[in-house]
Parts: structure tokens; sequence; C-alpha cells
């Protein structure tokens, strides 16, 4: 490019994603599940363990500033492959039961349905889906 040689990388950082050679989105993943993780351990400490948070207030906190964190880009990353990403549902699933005081062992669709929340999944589905047009 102009007299240049254009140097070949394996990764490449564009718009605050990570792209990797041949689509795979690994490093972009473990990036956002590292952000999303110090901010629902700081979300938790914000007195969410102790009850005095109400779990409204809860469900804003983690739609602020947790789930954004999971959902970047949602609407273009990824393949089918990728749709399984157990570490962001372990996250909700975390944050959910904290929220609601109860038992880690407390069955995750309980948890979920309580909350009315769906699944990062199905969230990002819902995202690729939505094209923001009226």
């Amino acid at each position: 490019m102009s007299g240049k040689r254009l140097e070949t990388v394996d990764e490449y950082k564009y718009l605050g994603m990570e792209l990797e050679v041949g689509g795979w989105w690994k490093r972009f993943k473990e990036i956002r599940i590292q952000k999303a993780r110090m901010k629902r351990v700081r979300a938790c400490s914000m007195a969410m363990r102790a009850g005095i948070v109400p779990v409204k207030s809860g469900v804003r906190i983690w739609e602020g500033l947790v789930l954004p964190v999971l959902e970047f880009g949602s609407e273009i990353w990824g393949r089918e492959e990728d749709d399984e990403w157990q570490e962001a549902e372990e996250e909700q699933r975390r944050m959910a039961k904290v929220m609601l005081g109860c038992s880690g062992k407390m069955a995750n669709e309980v948890v979920l349905g309580e909350l009315g929340w769906q699944t990062i999944k199905a969230r990002r589905w819902m995202l690729r889906l939505d094209t923001g047009e009226s």
C-alpha cells in the first residue's frame, strides 16, 4: 500500500472489539467476561449481599453496569458455536442469586424466572433481530 508492505497480524482491535483471524471471538469473550466479573463483584459489594439493596435496584445495577459489558457488540460478533457462552450465563446466574439472597444451589431456571430474565444467549439473539427501526 503506497509502496509500503502491510503487516499481517493474528489479532486486531477495532472499535473496542478484538478481531481474530478466522472470525473466532475467543479473546474478545475472555476480555468481556473478565470485565463483567470485576463489575459483578463490585456490584455485589455494594451492600447487596447484606440485603440492604432492594431487588429492583439490584436489577438496575446489573442492567447498567454488568450486562452492557457482556452484550457489547453482540449484534455482530460470533458464530453459532459462540452462542453457548457458559461463563456469561454463570455470571448472570451468580448476580441473580445474590440479588435474591438465595442459595447457590437454587435452580437456575427458578432464579431467572423470578426476575423475568432471559438467558444471555436469548438476549443476544434478540439484539441481533432488533434493527432499532420503528
